[in-house]
């Protein structure tokens, strides 16, 4: 898949379910402390327009930016659920551990 339309998916997954969040973060502004990710160090990227999770990998030089500063989904979203899938049928169905630790390495899944 080319990354523009993936991360538009991304994109779009991110404002259907963190509308209010996502438009804050945009503008620079904090989330309120009582949402269920409040207790990750989101930030909003501006080159791909995503809300991905900061932390302390950021001063690993030698990962890869996205797994570094993973992209946040809602495990509820339907493409969520259907990358979620994908990743499982790709890997011929390896058990639901190995599922979440590919796909850590490039979106975080509340």
């Amino acid at each position: 898949m080319d990354i523009k339309a993936e991360q538009h998916i991304y994109q779009q997954i991110q404002m259907d379910s963190f509308t209010e969040d996502y438009k804050l973060l945009k503008a620079g502004k904090p989330i309120p402390s009582s949402k269920r990710f409040s207790c990750l160090a989101l930030q909003y990227d501006m080159e791909s327009n995503l809300i991905r999770v900061g932390g302390r990998l950021r001063w690993v030089e030698r990962l890869d930016q996205a797994v570094i500063h993973p992209i946040v989904l809602d495990p509820s979203h339907p493409y969520t659920k259907l990358l979620i899938q994908d990743v499982d049928v790709h890997l011929c169905h390896p058990g639901a551990e190995r599922v979440f630790a590919q796909l850590c390495h490039t979106v975080w899944i509340l």
